[in-house]
């Protein structure tokens, strides 16, 4: 820690450094004649001092660098035997200055000492001793750096569907309050194909296990999910200023659900990645339908455990193949379509593809498409256009 001390009251009084615990102390070389006051700013090598400048009287004096080189800011504002100067501990643009000496001399800067406004103290009560009514003194400042609220957790659910509950190894969403200091991803934090389970400072755990974390932002988490079981689990967010309440949901073996794309359309490529989406969904993009009898790819998480189980934390390795445990059955138009195979997308996280011909017997249109595995099925109301 280091220490800052003036010693006052008298001409030519110093200011002093201590970087020792105040064992010991070196004088600091500052402008001045006569230092009166002292603070250190919200960025620690950053002080505001408050002294006699020869030439300009009483000055508000500004160091960035511990103290070693000073620049003159503003006189004026107080007296050269009485000046104070407070800088926020928190916010490094803010800093005060009052002369107790002077009638209603309270000033604040809010760029960081570039520019000083009158701040105007609050008359005294009507029974105040009389003569001393009028004048509006500042001797001491306590400046209380609000205290942030704790993250609340409103809701965790699929990350398709956005039904509650959470899948292991399938994305999950959590939405809330105060979840994150900031928006962020996990783009340049994936350390040797390892998935961070912190990211700024934000970290998730879910039935006691920690989550891989995805996305950040105030309001909303996207994280995958570890290996939880199924039943009644709890979640519980932690950032840099405190951790929530715990969140009571459930795990579950399977929660299938397709990503969407604009309109309720299922996210669907066909074997060359190519959209297989109805015309005009993207603008710019030249987009062609799902066609009769082809075979197309559907995206989507919460399709349970996979043989051989993929390894946790990192991303799904392209060594082999982590199929499905149990094949799923797809639904298009009401009508039952071949599954070629379904696995995790190898080079992700948490993501299905879903290898399945389109019936050949439908029509132009748009079809509902429906999946099915473990007995729980994907919700109602996602579809597939179909063009010849």
């Amino acid at each position: 820690m280091i220490w800052y001390d003036v010693t006052g009251g008298s001409v030519s009084s110093a200011l002093f450094k201590s970087t020792d615990g105040a064992s010991t102390f070196t004088q600091l070389i500052i402008p001045s004649d006569e230092v009166t006051s002292v603070s250190v700013g919200a960025v620690s090598s950053t002080l505001y001092a408050a002294g006699d400048v020869a030439g300009l009287g009483g000055t508000v004096l500004k160091s960035t660098d511990g103290g070693d080189t000073w620049a003159a800011l503003k006189n004026g504002l107080f007296s050269s035997i009485s000046g104070l100067v407070w800088a926020d501990p928190v916010d490094a643009s803010t800093v005060f200055v009052s002369d107790p000496l002077n009638v209603d001399s309270l000033y604040v800067s809010t760029d960081g000492g570039a520019h000083f406004n009158l701040s105007k103290i609050p008359v005294g009560p009507p029974d105040c001793v009389p003569g001393n009514c009028a004048r509006q003194e500042v001797s001491d400042l306590l400046i209380a750096a609000s205290i942030p609220l704790p993250p609340i957790v409103t809701s965790v659910v699929n990350g398709a569907s956005f039904r509650p509950g959470v899948v292991a190894n399938s994305w999950v969403t959590i939405q809330g309050t105060g979840l994150a200091p900031q928006t962020d991803n996990w783009s340049n934090s994936i350390v040797n194909g390892v998935l961070p389970t912190s990211l700024d400072g934000v970290s998730v755990t879910m039935g006691g296990k920690p989550a891989y974390i995805y996305f950040i932002s105030p309001g909303q988490l996207n994280v995958l999910a570890p290996d939880v079981p199924a039943g009644p689990i709890t979640v519980t967010v932690k950032t840099p200023v405190s951790t929530s309440a715990n969140f009571a949901t459930a795990g579950s073996v399977y929660d299938p659900a397709f990503f969407l794309w604009p309109g309720n359309q299922v996210v669907a490529t066909r074997t060359d990645y190519s959209f297989a989406v109805k015309p005009g969904t993207f603008a710019g993009a030249t987009t062609v339908a799902a066609k009769p009898g082809e075979t197309i790819i559907l995206w989507a998480t919460g399709f349970g455990p996979t043989t051989p189980a993929a390894p946790g934390g990192f991303a799904v390795p392209s060594d082999r193949t982590y199929a499905t445990a149990t094949l799923p059955s797809i639904n298009i138009g009401n009508i039952p379509a071949t599954v070629d195979g379904a696995a995790l997308a190898s080079g992700s996280a948490g993501l299905y593809q879903i290898a399945v011909k389109v019936p050949g017997s439908l029509t132009d249109g748009d079809w509902p498409i429906q999946a099915s595995i473990g007995g729980v099925q994907s919700p109602a109301g996602t579809i597939l256009t179909v063009h010849q």
